[in-house]
């Protein structure tokens, strides 16, 4: 009986929308709010908080790309969390200030880094094999895998402070027959 008592209430408190009124003239129209208009921020002022962008369709699951800052001084990388006011998703921001300068690449999982001072000058591109290790090449995942690196890469400085060049992973694709390992160079599928 003490169910459908509160059931009763909640259903008598909802308005069309759905939504609990908790202003006290939450018996006027939905279709206007207390300020009188009935346009695109009708239903705002009706008890609730829109945090989600419902009310305007607009769902914040995009965030913009990771970048430096103008003066190239700071990393600037956006989370997938999001708020939503007045139908403009804002996304939550992660910095990290440089010691030397910040640099957008071509590569998709490291679109932006700070490079180290002694990385200026630096192209990775496969051509220069003192640079590189064994993880920076096309390389054998098994017997019939290949995985595949990106062709362009980005300079770092290991612990020993030596300049080195990473390239992140790009995808792992099944070989016909075997993969076959090189040493110093990109393995293959045959």
């Amino acid at each position: 009986m003490k169910f459908v008592f509160v059931f009763a209430i909640l259903m008598a408190a909802c308005s069309e929308d759905g939504f609990i009124q908790l202003d006290p003239d939450s018996g006027t129209d939905s279709d206007s709010d207390s300020d009188g208009d009935s346009g695109a921020d009708a239903g705002t002022d009706d008890g609730y908080i829109d945090t989600d962008c419902s009310d305007v369709d607009q769902i914040c699951d995009t965030p913009p790309a990771d970048h430096c800052s103008a003066d190239q001084t700071t990393v600037i990388e956006y989370s997938g969390d999001a708020t939503c006011t007045d139908g403009v998703c804002n996304y939550s921001t992660n910095t990290e200030v440089c010691d030397y300068k910040c640099v957008e690449t071509e590569t998709e999982q490291l679109p932006v880094y700070c490079m180290p001072e002694q990385c200026e000058g630096i192209v990775c591109d496969h051509s220069n094999p003192d640079l590189e290790t064994d993880m920076d090449y096309d390389r054998c995942g098994g017997d019939s895998a290949l995985e595949l690196v990106e062709d362009t890469g980005y300079c770092w400085l290991t612990s020993e402070d030596e300049l080195k060049c990473g390239y992140p992973f790009l995808e792992t694709i099944l070989c016909p027959n075997s993969c076959v390992e090189v040493e110093d160079g990109d393995d293959y599928c045959i």
